[in-house]
């Protein structure tokens, strides 16, 4: 993708934007052995990538957002026929969700699938304006599907994830420390039927993040500000603050429509876990105020939903510290 704009370039200077598609790798294998049942197994790789975009395309993302916006109202305008009620349908299809088995379009083969996507890095750059850049990446992605067979409760899906180094920031080029960053340094998902747990039909959901870091430098704030001058323009705020006013009555008629859904919809069971190992917090205001910073460790939540409409919700944290420096 090229694009050429005066307006976000230096008179006489020609300047272009180019994204690189990074390269794929496809690995599809299929077994059927007489000692051992059916598989299908594939992996799809996706190779690393690095990607930065200057300030050239910002008329072209306000020109793309312009014309959505035209559409998206053209398009409200035509909709606004009366129409008979339509009858409240389920919030989502939990029966499909719940009795999901794969050996009703799989057979006896088992699948496994995975997904790998090697180190990615975008960066949004403010040069030739400032020296002011915006990056975000991570290290790697790793996600698999499976069907896990059992002789007590027969088939069903498994799905997990695994996210690791993943970053972001905002910083000077010529500056040793970030305006704003945030790190974690991996998430682990894990997704099943809860068959095999309890015995009963429902969703059963692990997600892990290990240690999360913010950090903020207020010292450097006139970074952020002048990012934010760029990449997102006076014309862009000035435009989602201008909303044409509603009535009144569409919000309460849409909640009341949420509302049918959600009691016709049947109990749906499910149990959810999530722990962070650490999360935490810096604050830096300059020498003049002092630093402070915020953590907590070993913070997890566990939420559980019966088929009999009981929920239970619990929630415990191992340490809760704050620390200043400074005369804060």
């Amino acid at each position: 993708m090229h694009g050429r704009y005066g307006q976000f370039a230096a008179e006489g200077t020609t300047t272009s934007t180019t994204l690189r598609a990074p390269g794929i790798a496809l690995k599809v294998e299929y077994k059927d052995g007489s000692s051992s049942e059916p598989s299908l197994n594939g992996e799809l790789k996706v190779d690393a990538s690095s990607n930065t975009i200057y300030p050239t395309v910002v008329p072209l993302i306000m020109e793309i957002s312009r014309s959505i916006k035209e559409v998206v109202r053209d398009t409200d305008k035509k909709e606004e026929v009366a129409t008979a009620p339509k009858p409240a349908q389920k919030f989502l299809d939990e029966e499909s969700l719940v009795t999901a088995d794969p050996s009703a379009i799989l057979g006896k083969t088992r699948l496994n699938l995975g997904l790998r996507i090697c180190r990615q890095e975008f960066s949004l750059s403010c040069q030739p304006i400032a020296r002011v850049a915006a990056t975000t990446q991570f290290e790697d992605i790793y996600v698999t599907v499976n069907t896990i067979k059992s002789t007590e409760h027969g088939h069903f899906f498994a799905l997990s994830a695994a996210f690791t180094q993943l970053q972001a920031s905002v910083q000077h080029v010529y500056s040793r420390e970030s305006t704003f960053s945030f790190d974690v340094e991996s998430i682990v998902l894990s997704l099943m039927n809860s068959k095999h747990l309890s015995g009963k039909s429902g969703i059963s959901a692990i997600l892990k993040i290990n240690p999360m870091k913010t950090q903020i430098n207020a010292k450097q704030l006139q970074d952020f500000l002048l990012f934010r001058e760029i990449w997102i323009p006076p014309e862009l705020r000035q435009s989602s603050k201008t909303r044409i006013a509603t009535p009144d009555s569409e919000p309460q008629e849409y909640l009341v429509q949420r509302y049918q859904q959600v009691a016709a919809a049947a109990a749906f069971p499910w149990t959810a876990t999530v722990a962070v190992a650490e999360l935490a917090v810096e604050l830096d205001l300059g020498q003049a105020i002092g630093k402070s910073s915020f953590t907590v460790s070993n913070f997890w939540v566990s939420s559980t939903k019966s088929t009999n409409w009981e929920q239970n919700l619990c929630i415990g944290v191992e340490k809760i510290g704050i620390d200043c420096i400074g005369r804060m």
